[in-house]
Formats: C-alpha cells, sequence, structure tokens
C-alpha cells in the first residue's frame, strides 16, 4: 500500500509498517538469492551431500517410471562414481550403455542415443581403473 491507497482510516504508522514489511520482504528475497548464488559455487559439504541424494532420490524414480531411458542410468552411475560407489556405478554405466544400443537402433534419435553411449563408456573406462 502507498500513500495514493490509503483512505482516511489509514493512519501513517499502517502506511510505515506495510513499507517496513516490503522492505523486509525485498531483504529477504534478496538474500535467498544470494544465498543461492553461494550454494552454487560454494557448497558446504553438507548442501552437497543433500543436493546428490535428492538428485539420486530423483533418479532412482526416473528410473521406475521410465526403465528404458539410458540416460537415467547414466546419470546415476555419475553420482554413483561421485559417491566413490564403483560397482553400483559400473552396473549402472553397463545398463545405460545397453539401453543406449538399444534406443540407437529403434529410434530417430540416434545421435542422443550415441552420446549417452559415449558418456557412459567414458565413465566405465573410469570406474575400471578404480576396480582393479
Amino acid at each position: 500500500m502507498d500513500w495514493e491507497e490509503a483512505d482516511d482510516e489509514t493512519t501513517v504508522d499502517d502506511l510505515a509498517q506495510t513499507e517496513q514489511e516490503m522492505y523486509f520482504q525485498r531483504a529477504a528475497q534478496q538474500a535467498s538469492f544470494w544465498q543461492m548464488i553461494r550454494r552454487f559455487f560454494f557448497q558446504t559439504p553438507s548442501e552437497k551431500r543433500a543436493e546428490q541424494q535428492q538428485r539420486l532420490s530423483d533418479l532412482n524414480l526416473a528410473i521406475v517410471n521410465n526403465p528404458d531411458i539410458a540416460t537415467n542410468y547414466m546419470l546415476r552411475g555419475e553420482i554413483y562414481l561421485e559417491k566413490k560407489q564403483y560397482e553400483l556405478a559400473h552396473d549402472d554405466f553397463l545398463e545405460a550403455i545397453q539401453r543406449a544400443e538399444t534406443q540407437f537402433e529403434s529410434d530417430s534419435w540416434g545421435l542422443a542415443a550415441q552420446s549417452v553411449m559415449d558418456r557412459a563408456q567414458e565413465n566405465l573406462r573410469h570406474v575400471m581403473q578404480h576396480l582393479q
């Protein structure tokens, strides 16, 4: 509310309180924006773990709902690779390669399937170094 919207019942204190509330709302929005920027560039370890766990949960659900999509397995394998869970990463990369090959043969999205396959194969080579 501003001075032009005020009626005869509105007091100066009401307007000042409304303006103060708006100021604090804007300040909170700005703080959350800067917090978002900070988290993007400088995550704390607990924030990184929480984000990683959320991504893993989302991918698990995506795999349950769409088990034929190779990209989901590749992305989940990359999370396992980050977490140094090499056996799980290995299994997901193999699954991604197999499903990408099937998609490549049956879909008109051959380039996308080839890209997923290449990325999964590269990640699989990285995992194999850790498993030996």
